[in-house]
């Protein structure tokens, strides 16, 4: 495409278009089953991920808000209006330090509460995350005991019924010690 659009805009500089060459390491997501299941955990709770946006954009309005009524006077150029201090907010939020010390106290006081207040939601975070990946691994297994019982049903496993078991313990990267437990628990209950 790049050399078409040369073609036809020959002063245009298409340099820049180099850099879309990076995003063909996204490809390798499809190869990487943790990551395809990284991705399918934070889409099954992109709900509780807007929720946590939502309640991460009111704080950092609420505390950019505060500092500038705390630190504007005193610091005009950094916090003179609500959106320099939204900057800040946001800068403090995500690192846990913002690019620019308060020198009142309240303004410090602000400052540890915001930097607390983004520790907290990195931990939602990480939490909503952890417990969707979790939820995930579990249907797997959940899947993987349900095709294993309809296979045990009949008492008889055949070379496709064990070949298709055994693709899909790849394909939810089951070990062999976890497919046995499952194994033994089916066979137990069908004693």
């Amino acid at each position: 495409m790049p050399h078409y659009m040369h073609m036809f805009f020959p002063s245009l500089d298409l340099r820049i278009l180099r850099v879309l060459r990076l995003l063909r390491i996204l490809k390798l997501s499809k190869y990487n089953t943790a990551l395809q299941d990284l991705f399918h955990a934070v889409y099954s709770e992109r709900r509780a991920f807007g929720s946590a946006a939502f309640l991460l954009l009111i704080a950092t309005v609420v505390s950019a808000s505060l500092m500038h009524f705390a630190e504007g006077h005193e610091q005009p150029e950094q916090f003179g209006s609500i959106p320099h201090a939204i900057y800040w907010s946001i800068v403090t939020i995500t690192s846990g330090y913002g690019n620019v010390e308060p020198v009142t106290k309240a303004g410090e006081v602000i400052a540890l509460l915001t930097g607390f207040l983004g520790v907290c939601m990195a931990a939602i975070m990480t939490g909503i995350v952890a417990s969707a990946f979790s939820n995930q691994i579990s249907r797997k297994k959940a899947a993987y005991q349900s095709q294993l019982r309809l296979v045990l049903a009949d008492g008889v496993v055949s070379d496709a019924e064990r070949e298709s078991l055994k693709a899909l313990q790849v394909k939810y990267r089951l070990s062999d010690a976890q497919v046995q437990v499952f194994i033994d628990e089916a066979q137990g209950k069908k004693k």
